[in-house]
């Protein structure tokens, strides 16, 4: 069930980093942010809330389309907005992804052991809200 569940996450992570120029363009990258977000934290709660491996299986597999869009469009949006920020902009988000794909698994782990996984995996929804309430506070339309 693992293998399965690797190879379907894996395959919805293509399937996403494929679309998500054509969802950008069709979203604009708040809308196509705060959704992805959205269902990041709805495939998180429900995996952590079902006890049928196979549900876990799709919902962690929906959650691998919805996580694909986040890294290239920061890097585009980021490069778009800042085009002469160069090397140092991109090490800056390289580091900062890097801190949350090295805390991320050490701070569920941490839960994990002290309190459960499923514990660890409810903990997990609080990222992908605040990245929505985030993309809703820093990237509102400008009033004119």
């Amino acid at each position: 069930m693992v293998g399965l569940g690797l190879l379907l996450f894996g395959t919805t992570l293509a399937l996403g980093r494929l679309s998500v120029s054509a969802l950008v363009g069709w979203l604009g990258v708040r809308r196509m942010f705060m959704a992805a977000a959205a269902l990041c934290a709805i495939c998180l709660a429900l995996a952590s809330l079902t006890t049928s491996a196979n549900l876990t299986v799709l919902y962690l597999s929906i959650l691998g389309f919805a996580v694909a869009g986040f890294w290239p469009t920061i890097v585009g949006s980021a490069g778009n907005r800042y085009p002469q920020a160069g090397a140092s902009m991109y090490s800056l988000l390289t580091a900062a992804g890097s801190f949350g794909g090295v805390i991320g698994p050490i701070t569920v782990g941490v839960i994990a052991k002290a309190w459960g996984l499923r514990l660890a995996m409810r903990h997990l929804v609080i990222a992908p809200v605040l990245i929505g309430l985030v993309m809703f506070v820093l990237l509102r339309p400008k009033r004119q």
